[in-house]
């Protein structure tokens, strides 16, 4: 409440927030701009991480985790289904904010996206290694579990114990 109080009070508003709101219509109706945001976003995501001096694989590491969820599955049941869906929540409602705040720009937009779009994605990218390494179904375990003696036996062969059972 105190730094919205001296926001409100002292600084001054910025180019986005005391711009003319029909020209923000305006923009946000052009077609075109929606599309040089996703060319770039895309971009984005699929090199991020193939950097000079940063580079952890030639083709970026979002293509490398993408082919990590497609092959080894999702672990996603119960808790790890709130979970998980907690985080792409919050990745999503980041990344459709910075998304609104590019289709709003009054400034050129290519060179807002080329100044800032990368470090943006920067922001995100830790979370979503995260929650990459936390939905990935772990190699040789299941999707599909069967009742063992006394606990849950996964394909694999993995026997989990049950509270107060035997296996």
């Amino acid at each position: 409440a105190a730094v919205l109080a001296l926001k409100l009070r002292y600084a001054g508003g910025n180019e986005l927030v005391t711009q003319d709101w029909g020209a923000v219509l305006q923009r946000a109706g052009d077609l075109s701009r929606w599309g040089m945001i996703a060319r770039k976003l895309l971009m984005n995501l699929c090199l991020m991480a193939a950097t000079p001096g940063v580079s952890l694989a030639p083709i970026g590491v979002a293509p490398l985790l993408a082919a990590g969820l497609a092959l080894c599955g999702v672990r996603a049941e119960g808790t790890d289904r709130r979970a998980l869906t907690a985080g792409a929540l919050t990745l999503g409602a980041t990344l459709a904010g910075y998304v609104g705040v590019y289709v709003a720009t009054p400034h050129a937009l290519e060179w807002h996206l080329d100044t800032s779009l990368g470090r943006l994605v920067q922001h995100l990218w830790p979370a979503t290694i995260f929650l990459c390494f936390m939905a990935i179904r772990p190699p040789g375990e299941s999707a599909s579990l069967s009742p063992g003696a006394g606990g849950v036996q996964a394909d694999a062969g993995v026997t989990c114990r049950s509270p107060g059972g035997r296996a």
